[in-house]
C-alpha cells in the first residue's frame, strides 16, 4: 500500500508541473499576443534620506537590546 501511495504522489506531482507549465505558456502566449501589454509599476520608488532610514535602523538595535536585556 505504501508503494502506491508513493506512486500516486509522483503521479500527482508530474499532473500539477504539466498544468503549471500549460498555464506558463498560455500567458505568455497572451502576452505575445497583446501587442501593448507592459508592466508598469503601480508606485513611484518613495525616496527617503538614508539618515532615516538609518535612525529607523537604531531605533529598531535599541528595541532589540531593550527586549533581551528583559
Amino acid at each position: 500500500a505504501p508503494k502506491e501511495s508513493v506512486a500516486s504522489k509522483k503521479r500527482a506531482e508530474k499532473e500539477r508541473r504539466a498544468q503549471l507549465e500549460s498555464i506558463h505558456a498560455e500567458s505568455q502566449r497572451l502576452l505575445r499576443e497583446t501587442r501593448k501589454a507592459s508592466f508598469k509599476p503601480i508606485a513611484e520608488p518613495v525616496y527617503k534620506p538614508i539618515s532615516s532610514v538609518l535612525e529607523k535602523i537604531r531605533l529598531r538595535k535599541l528595541e532589540i537590546q531593550k527586549m533581551s536585556v528583559a
